[in-house]
C-alpha cells in the first residue's frame, strides 16, 4: 500500500466515491478522509511496508494502525463487511 502513494490515494478516491454514490458516507465528509488518508500514508503506513498474514490477520493489522483514525477505520469497517458478504454468496 505504502510503495506507491499517489496510486493509494486515487483508489481511496474511487472508492469513497463508489461509497457516496451508495449513500454509505456523506459527500462533504471525503475530503476529510482523504486528508487523512494521505497522513497516514505518509506518516503510519511507510513504517509498516510489510504485512504478514501468517502473523496477524488483515482487520486487526488495520485496526492497530488506524485506531488514531476513526473515520478512516469506519471507511475500513465498510470495505470489509461488503467483501464479507460476497464470501456467502460465493
Amino acid at each position: 500500500m505504502a510503495r506507491d502513494t499517489h496510486r493509494s490515494y486515487i483508489k481511496m478516491n474511487r472508492i469513497l466515491l463508489t461509497l457516496v454514490d451508495k449513500k454509505k458516507l456523506n459527500e462533504e465528509d471525503c475530503d476529510l478522509l482523504l486528508i487523512d488518508f494521505n497522513y497516514f500514508l505518509t506518516n503510519v503506513a511507510n513504517k509498516y511496508p510489510v504485512f504478514s498474514y501468517k502473523e496477524q490477520r488483515h482487520d486487526s493489522f488495520l485496526k492497530n494502525h488506524l485506531c488514531k483514525y476513526p473515520n478512516l477505520w469506519h471507511v475500513c469497517q465498510l470495505l470489509l463487511i461488503l467483501s464479507h458478504g460476497q464470501a456467502v454468496v460465493e
